[in-house]
């Protein structure tokens, strides 16, 4: 799950990554995977919520990728 959750953030689809990393933290066995899982998954938290689209819909990466550019993403 972590190696999806990874993925997903290396494509900037944030809210995807942060259900992936908090299921990661659930499978964790090691206090170290939990906290690591848990701390990514609060950044990608932090990162949809700054990338929240027009009327609160989230962008998919290459929505970004538009707006990014300056063109408006209705």
């Amino acid at each position: 799950m972590a190696q999806v959750a990874a993925q997903k953030e290396r494509v900037g689809d944030w809210g995807e990554a942060c259900m992936c990393w908090e299921r990661a933290a659930n499978a964790a066995r090691l206090s170290e995977n939990l906290n690591w899982a848990c701390s990514r998954a609060q950044f990608c938290r932090h990162k949809a919520e700054v990338f929240k689209g027009y009327s609160g819909r989230l962008l998919s990466s290459s929505g970004l990728n538009i707006f990014a550019m300056g063109t408006l993403v209705e």
